[in-house]
């Protein structure tokens, strides 16, 4: 998946050293007052950045929203591939030092979760991705959510987090009701989003999109054809998989 990105999308690296400058710096600024390690804040800032640039990188130049987005029963099958494990190994450091920014496993969670629907929605309905969704990306990321809040969490028991935890102002109970809030904001509008502009395509059926070169030789033959004036919209096939094996 990585490789493949970046051979399409050569500039995929300069985009991710800029975003991780600014998510840096950002990060940094936000959780001084907190008293937030500087090494973590700048971690999790190019943590996220890589998750920006990966999730959201176009699948070519000419994209448009596909508007698809693979649902599969079957989450376990995805999480074995090359891809899931990738998608575990992009979340699992965000959550890990957001964890430790915050304080706030669940609501890290919670946030690792929604960040994941929030950019699986947007690579199906975003028109400069052209790329569809996938359940189970979605559930790789979220197990990948999961281990770095578990990672963070154990790691900050053995530093003393035990005091914090049973401090009067009941921090759990506070992380909770917030976390399920933002669950309940986040998840109605992601879906309302979904059911609006996604079409759920069974696993059985497979979404090829064009890449670069496809698209460029499309481009060349509208051109020659209909003329340089003539918009070109490129376009993905759905092919059938296992379909009536012989």
């Amino acid at each position: 998946m990585v490789s493949a990105i970046l051979h399409h999308n050569t500039w995929l690296i300069q985009i991710f050293l800029i975003l991780g400058v600014l998510l840096s710096f950002a990060t940094v600024r936000g959780t001084r007052s907190i008293g937030s390690h500087f090494s973590v804040s700048i971690l999790f800032g190019w943590s996220l950045a890589g998750i920006l640039a990966a999730k959201l990188s176009p699948s070519y130049i000419e994209s448009s929203a596909s508007g698809d987005c693979v649902v599969d029963r079957d989450f376990i099958t995805p999480l074995s591939s090359a891809q899931g494990l990738m998608n575990i190994a992009f979340f699992a450091p965000a959550t890990f030092f957001m964890t430790l920014i915050s304080r706030r496993p669940i609501e890290t969670f919670v946030f690792g979760v929604l960040l994941s629907a929030g950019l699986e929605t947007a690579q199906a309905t975003a028109p400069f991705i052209g790329r569809s969704c996938d359940s189970g990306d979605l559930a790789a990321n979220s197990i990948g959510a999961a281990a770095g809040v578990a990672l963070a969490f154990l790691s900050s028991l053995l530093e003393g987090w035990k005091g914090s935890i049973n401090s009067s102002d009941h921090p759990w109970r506070t992380d909770a009701s917030r976390s399920l809030r933002v669950a309940a904001i986040g998840g109605v509008a992601i879906n309302a989003i979904g059911f609006i502009a996604v079409t759920p395509i069974p696993p059985e059926v497979g979404v090829l999109a064009a890449d670069s070169p496809q698209s460029r030789e499309g481009r060349k033959v509208v051109d020659e054809i209909l003329g340089k004036d003539q918009k070109f919209q490129p376009f993905s096939i759905r092919k059938q998989r296992n379909a009536n094996p012989e």
